[in-house]
């Protein structure tokens, strides 16, 4: 389940988060959520919950290929893969053509994962595409959870490595 705490260009009527998960998007928009999978669906559409894994999979291909191209706009490279192989966004090019290669060899290249939730939303992230907070008393993304008085209040952004 997730939940839109603020609306782009919304000051006015913003809620108080209660779910362990925040996301900030790139309009400024805040949604909380109580999993990846419906802290994904609040990115990628809310349809994405009731779709089968292959069709999540080619949804958040489509999605990292979005990011990836409005990334290049602040001059970073990125390159789409599974975990296992590069998913090629070179569409121009012919397989044998030499500038299909080049956009995997390039340095600096920030990986987009789509092969899991988790690992495409901490990408996103690593792009700078959203924010990422998780509460202190929770481990949904955090390695251990942080005790404090007011862990229900209380958030900390989640970096990617």
């Amino acid at each position: 389940m997730f939940r839109i705490l603020r609306e782009k260009n919304n000051n006015k009527n913003v809620i108080a988060p209660e779910m362990p998960l925040i996301v900030i998007l790139s309009d400024d928009t805040i949604i909380e959520s109580d999993s990846v999978t419906s802290l994904t669906a609040s990115i990628l559409g809310s349809e994405y919950v009731n779709l089968c894994n292959e069709d999540k999979c080619l949804i958040r291909i489509k999605a990292a290929r979005r990011e990836s191209m409005a990334a290049l706009e602040f001059g970073i490279n990125s390159v789409i893969t599974d975990g296992k192989e590069i998913i090629k966004n070179n569409y121009a090019a012919d397989p044998g053509d030499e500038d299909y290669l080049n956009d995997i060899t390039i340095e600096n290249l920030v990986k987009i994962r789509i092969d899991n939730e988790k690992d495409f939303i901490l990408s996103l992230v690593k792009l700078g595409s959203i924010k990422l907070l998780e509460r202190v008393d929770s481990n949904i993304f955090l390695n251990k959870k942080m005790s404090s008085k007011n862990s229900k209040n209380e958030y900390t952004e989640v970096l990617a490595d």
